[in-house]
């Protein structure tokens, strides 16, 4: 099965499936004691500079209108944890963390540089 529109032409179900594993469920439960570590300002502009939301696909030049988000919202400030997203798929990806994973909302404080 293949999507259109904003997931792409070329997005199977099987693709769809391995980004939210990548962003959601492979993310550790959330844990009030654990803490949140943002990215430096180079950080954020490296992620963001990939161009690509790793979710949805949408490209964008220069990482303009994307987000560096937190593979682990709790994990470590690295470029490896780390993904480019856009703004639509960063806060659907914070409302399944929410509803998954049951982080609270403002449970990290994402930068916007």
């Amino acid at each position: 099965m293949k999507s259109g529109g904003r997931w792409g032409a070329a997005l199977t179900l099987d693709a769809l499936t391995k980004r939210i594993q990548d962003l959601i469920y492979d993310v550790p439960e959330y844990y009030p004691s654990m803490s949140y570590h943002p990215f430096t300002y180079e950080q954020v502009q490296t992620i963001r500079s990939v161009g690509e939301c790793a979710f949805c696909g949408r490209r964008s030049k220069g990482g303009k209108g994307m987000i560096a988000h937190h593979r682990d919202p709790l994990g470590p400030a690295t470029i490896e944890n780390g993904r480019c997203l856009d703004k639509t798929c960063h806060d659907f990806v914070g409302f399944l963390l929410r509803k998954v994973k049951g982080y609270p909302r403002g449970a990290t404080k994402e930068r916007f540089y």
